[in-house]
């Protein structure tokens, strides 16, 4: 899998090839997760600071959302559970505190938070 990862983020193949185009769509409005994707593939090239245009949450979270992963992945392979701190439920809400945060001041019309938006 690790592989097909590397030939899958490492080719030079275009981004419609990775993505398309989504499906759903509303006119001015960017849930918390648009632009995730185009800043996993610009981060998976090392552009850092393209992926920070598109979404900064993900830019932050991703180290987070890395760790949850290989946690839960440890305790599936030896059946034993990890106690994390990323797991303990204040953590959790938090973070969902955090994600409807940056989906409500992304929405907001406002120059001020023009910057947190996905380019168009």
């Amino acid at each position: 899998m690790g592989l097909l990862a590397v030939i899958y983020f490492a080719g030079d193949w275009p981004l419609e090839f990775y993505w398309g185009q989504y499906g759903l769509h509303f006119p001015n409005f960017y849930c918390p997760a648009c632009g995730g994707a185009t800043a996993l593939y610009n981060l998976a090239r090392g552009n850092l600071a393209l992926a920070w245009q598109y979404n900064q949450l993900f830019v932050l979270g991703l180290p987070f959302i890395v760790y949850g992963g290989l946690i839960v992945l440890r305790a599936v392979a030896t059946g034993k559970l990890n106690k994390s701190v990323l797991f303990h439920p204040v953590f959790l809400w938090a973070s969902l505190g955090v994600i409807l945060l940056f989906a409500i001041l992304r929405n907001i019309p406002l120059d001020a938070f023009a910057c947190l938006r996905p380019p168009s």
